[in-house]
């Protein structure tokens, strides 16, 4: 799975900046312009390869996901998944927002796997990841502006919705999906932080 990750993600990311370092020296003496906007462009496949390369060594590497701040985490996802793919992804992430690692864990791997979905079924231009802590409370709402589904005619385990929702039982959460034809989908998980749990 990590190989054909890196070879979606990375790979395909770093034969990009090749091709455009090697026809930059060749545009820069015709079109300075141009030239700068492969510069633009080159930097922009850069950014998002060492953010694709830090999201596969946290599956490398598990623990990293106990040492990182959920928003912390989430803000590498959504960076590696943009430059690969130019989806937007909008972040509204409460920066202050602390909670047990293995809620952290379940909240990471959900917005994971929606934000993979959206990308593989939705065919949406555009992502949004809102993070909100408050008084005990985490809720986690992952949103696209896709094409939605048919609740009745799609099953769970087809888009890895059964994952998401045992994720959040796991760690005792509301888990509810919205999604309908041609209105996009939204995800939205409540962990509330009970006194049995301190």
């Amino acid at each position: 799975r990590l190989a054909r990750e890196l070879h979606d993600s990375v790979t395909q990311t770093l034969y990009s900046v090749t091709a455009i370092a090697d026809a930059l020296p060749r545009i820069w003496d015709r079109d300075r312009e141009q030239a700068r906007e492969g510069l633009g462009e080159l930097r922009t496949l850069t950014y998002a390869a060492l953010a694709e390369m830090r999201t596969l060594l946290l599956e490398l590497r598990p623990e990293s996901l106990e040492k990182q701040t959920l928003p912390v985490l989430i803000n590498q996802l959504a960076d590696g998944l943009m430059g690969r793919t130019r989806m937007s992804i909008i972040l509204s992430l409460d920066e202050n927002c602390r909670m047990p690692i293995d809620v952290q864990i379940a909240l990471y791997r959900i917005t994971q796997e929606a934000l993979n979905n959206t990308v593989k079924h939705a065919r949406a231009s555009q992502a949004e990841v809102r993070l909100e802590c408050d008084l005990g409370l985490v809720k986690l709402t992952i949103s696209d502006n896709g094409v939605g589904f048919d609740q009745e005619r799609v099953t769970t385990h087809q888009l890895g919705l059964d994952i998401m929702r045992e994720r959040a039982q796991d760690i005792d959460a509301d888990f509810e999906i919205i999604g309908q034809p041609d209105a996009g989908t939204r995800i939205i998980v409540n962990w509330t932080n009970l006194p049995e749990r301190e």
